[in-house]
């Protein structure tokens, strides 16, 4: 019996260790060094590049990567709907991190900035549906 428990808190330690490893590793990475430094000098789209490299390389944990490249696709490629898919993975990756808050409120933005791409005639904006949603 003590042995399973020291064994289960051994394993709950350096399960805990590993994803503080990974964002360490993430954030030392150079390819998101020099993206933070490319932001740093508003040079956007060289960023844009380099963060999608990492995430290439990285193929699994990269939470702080995801957070990049969603507000790079908010707000310089306004494609909201590549920002909600980053700001997911942010979530699914880091489901606990600081930026919890703020990732979901950034996911909502983007989900009206994809409702004003969606055209609307004039059929639409009579129909008893649309009367509703109004109001």
């Amino acid at each position: 019996m003590v042995r399973w428990f020291l064994l289960a808190c051994l394993s709950f330690l350096l399960n805990g260790c590993n994803k503080d490893k990974d964002i360490i590793a993430e954030l030392a990475e150079p390819l998101y060094q020099k993206g933070q430094q490319c932001l740093r000098e508003n040079r956007a789209e060289e960023a844009f590049k380099l963060f999608n490299r990492l995430i290439t390389q990285r193929k699994e944990f990269s939470p702080h990567t995801h957070f990049e490249l969603g507000q790079l696709y908010l707000s310089i490629q306004k494609d909201p709907i590549f920002a909600i898919y980053h700001f997911r993975q942010y979530l699914i990756q880091a489901p606990e991190g600081k930026r919890v808050h703020l990732v979901l409120q950034m996911i909502e933005t983007a989900k009206k900035e994809f409702a004003r791409t969606l055209p609307l005639n004039d059929r639409y904006n009579e129909s008893p549906e649309y009367l509703n949603l109004i109001e």
